[in-house]
C-alpha cells in the first residue's frame, strides 16, 4: 500500500510506525565519545562566551553563576560602602550588577518564571544596600521614594 505525503510516495506501514513512536529525550553520555582518532569526555556544563550551558538546557548553571557573581560583588561593595559618596555607590552598584545581569540576557528568554524569579533577590539586595536598609526590610516601600 502506498501513501502520498507531500510529493513523496512512501510505504504506509512504515509511516504509521514512525509517527507512533514517542519523542526521545537525549542525555549526555557518561562514557568517552570517540570522534575520529580522539576521545572526548562529556561534561555536565560548559562555558561559551561567559554563558554556562548545561546538558538539559535549563540554564540553572548559568543562573547559579550569575547569582554567585552578583552577591559576591554586593559583599565587596558593602565592605567599602562607608568610604564612598552616595553617587559613587549608586554608579558602582549599577555598573557591576547590571553588567552581570544584562550580559547575554537573551538566554533568559523563554525560561520559566521560577527561574527568572531567582534573580530578583539580587536586585532586592542592591536596593537595600543603596538605601542602607536591613535585610528584613521590604523592598517595595524603598522603591517608591
Amino acid at each position: 500500500m502506498t501513501c502520498h505525503i507531500g510529493r513523496a510516495a512512501t510505504d504506509c506501514s512504515r509511516t504509521r510506525s514512525r509517527r507512533s513512536t514517542t519523542r526521545r529525550r537525549y542525555h549526555i553520555p557518561s562514557k568517552d565519545v570517540k570522534v575520529g582518532q580522539d576521545s572526548v569526555r562529556p561534561v555536565q556544563s560548559t562555558r561559551v562566551l561567559g554563558v554556562y550551558i548545561d546538558g538539559d538546557m535549563t540554564m540553572t548553571t548559568h543562573i547559579n553563576h550569575v547569582l554567585s557573581s552578583c552577591f559576591s560583588a554586593l559583599r565587596q561593595i558593602r565592605s567599602i560602602k562607608r568610604s564612598l559618596p552616595s553617587h559613587a555607590l549608586d554608579t558602582l552598584v549599577t555598573s557591576l550588577l547590571h553588567s552581570r545581569l544584562d550580559y547575554c540576557n537573551v538566554v533568559f528568554a523563554g525560561l520559566p518564571a521560577r527561574d527568572l524569579q531567582r534573580l530578583q533577590p539580587v536586585l532586592n539586595a542592591a536596593v537595600r544596600l543603596l538605601s542602607d536598609s536591613s535585610s528584613s526590610c521590604h523592598v517595595t516601600p524603598l522603591l517608591t521614594c
